[in-house]
């Protein structure tokens, strides 16, 4: 019932946010504007490092996947986030051994996971289809991630 946005920019003060709001407000008839405020999450992820992308799950937590707010260096990481409490956790660093063909000063590009799709889900694991950038088409990789239960 909710739609959340993840940010990757501004990402100040060590945090990033994400924005969420009634999918019925939204989408409601007429064009009066909605009547009720967002809500505004706040995630202390680290130094230049916004929200890359949102995958939601079967129970309402959703997984976040983070990284660098700009083209410099840095970690890919999953998250696992409760909205409803606004608890937070990492629970992995996304990476893979691939590169893409183009060259960036003398050596190939380091991928970097810009999206993230829940292929399947049980209440032990999620498996994810994540897209990396400066890998030919996308470098598609599947994921095996365990999931907290508590």
């Amino acid at each position: 019932n909710r739609l959340y946005l993840g940010f990757r920019t501004p990402a100040t003060a060590n945090t990033a946010k994400i924005l969420s709001v009634k999918v019925t407000e939204l989408f409601k008839p007429g064009d009066q504007p909605a009547t009720t405020e967002p809500e505004v999450l706040t995630l202390t992820l680290g130094p230049n490092t916004g929200i890359r992308d949102l995958a939601a799950l079967d129970d309402g937590r959703l997984l976040v996947l983070s990284g660098p707010a700009d083209s410099a260096a840095g970690a890919y990481v999953l998250h696992l986030l409760t909205p409803a409490n606004g608890k937070y956790r990492p629970l992995v660093e996304l990476q893979t051994d691939a590169r893409g063909e183009k060259k960036n000063r003398g050596g190939r590009e380091i991928p970097k996971a810009e999206a993230i799709a829940v292929l399947e889900q049980t209440r032990e694991a999620v498996t994810l289809l994540v897209m990396y950038d400066n890998i030919d088409d996308g470098g598609p990789r599947r994921h095996r991630i365990n999931l907290p239960t508590d």
